[in-house]
């Protein structure tokens, strides 16, 4: 048996290195994907994990009740014919209903992924070969850049000016302009797509969109406990540099005098998440990166925070960049000179 399933594993690495050797890059990119994409989730994820003591005593509590309970019944039916049930069967039968339950959930969760991937319209190789590139922090910033500096909406639709906020108690939020532009819309119906300017964004019906989440403002890198705060809205994991987008003016292109590629627009955060749909939602860069739940960042693995700038290009600042260097950054026409960081 062993033997067997040597041979198995051995013939299925070879089939795999011949595949990733003779086959197309969208090929060798599936295969490597397929076959080592368990290895750096578990990087990524077990770096943010943290375990909950609690938990952890409570689970190992019920697996101890189930043994001892899975032990009691087969012991007491062997009782009666002289014959001894061992513990250690009694824990290997208790393993044995932890993965049957466990790969039960599995194939449950395959063939629903299965009959979603025969019925959807996109293209199949967008969710296999191309899916991992897409879900990438800089690719969503770099589609997020597109958003809000095509030339529709940067010229033509706010009339050459930053997604701007002006009114004290504006009813969309920068993100709602960037959303209402966006090929991609908030997960849910798409023909209800509707908003109220006359009401608060927090009330009906504007609030009924808002509760939806929107896949563009999120990073999928970073663990979260929920992509919906206590009120059920749907967060933002990106937030607008306060120097440049606010409530208190607008700044046209030609306004931005230490030009538009030494000018941070929106950033990363991984803290103190807003819903998107939520008026004010900007910071100061010059709080730091990865320093607390007001500034901005990224994920544990990024060791910093992606920056969408205001020419559209994507900048990676580590969490080591100087203060004074993400001050003159967030400033519009501070007259610093200074490096984009690397």
């Amino acid at each position: 048996m062993i033997k067997y399933v040597i041979g198995m594993v051995v013939c299925f690495v070879a089939v795999s290195v011949a595949v990733m050797i003779w086959g197309g890059h969208p090929v060798r990119e599936f295969v490597w994907t397929l076959t080592t994409g368990w290895v750096t989730y578990l990087a990524r994820v077990t770096s943010a994990m943290h375990v909950d003591l609690v938990s952890l005593l409570f689970g190992l509590a019920l697996f101890a009740i189930m043994v001892v309970a899975i032990h009691g019944i087969c012991a007491g039916s062997l009782r009666t014919s002289g014959r001894h049930w061992r513990w250690t069967w009694s824990i290997a039968s208790a393993v044995l209903v932890v993965v049957l339950f466990v790969s039960g959930t599995s194939f449950v969760g395959l063939v629903s992924k299965s009959r979603w991937m025969l019925e959807t319209e996109q293209p199949l190789t967008w969710q296999t070969v191309e899916y991992p590139r897409r879900t990438s922090s800089r690719y969503f910033v770099e589609s997020f850049a597109r958003d809000v500096l095509t030339e529709t909406s940067w010229t033509d639709t706010y009339l050459n000016e930053v997604p701007k906020q002006g009114d004290p108690n504006p009813v969309l939020s920068w993100q709602t302009q960037v959303a209402l532009l966006s090929w991609e819309r908030p997960i849910g119906p798409q023909d209800d797509f509707e908003l109220d300017e006359t009401r608060p964004w927090d009330e009906l019906p504007n609030a009924t969109m808002y509760r939806r989440i929107m896949p563009a403002f999120l990073n999928l890198e970073l663990i979260v406990e929920s992509f919906h705060d206590e009120r059920g809205f749907a967060l933002s994991h990106y937030s607008a540099n306060s120097h440049l987008i606010n409530d208190k003016r607008s700044w046209t292109v030609e306004q931005i005098e230490d030009g538009t590629g030494m000018t941070l627009l929106v950033g990363q955060v991984n803290e103190g998440f807003m819903p998107w749909g939520q008026p004010g939602n900007w910071r100061d860069p010059a709080e730091g990166i990865n320093r607390g739940p007001t500034g901005f960042g990224g994920a544990l693995s990024q060791k910093g925070a992606l920056f969408l700038m205001a020419d559209g290009s994507v900048k990676l600042l580590s969490e080591e960049t100087d203060g004074e260097v993400l001050k003159a950054l967030a400033t519009p026409a501070g007259g610093e000179d200074i490096a984009v960081p690397d």
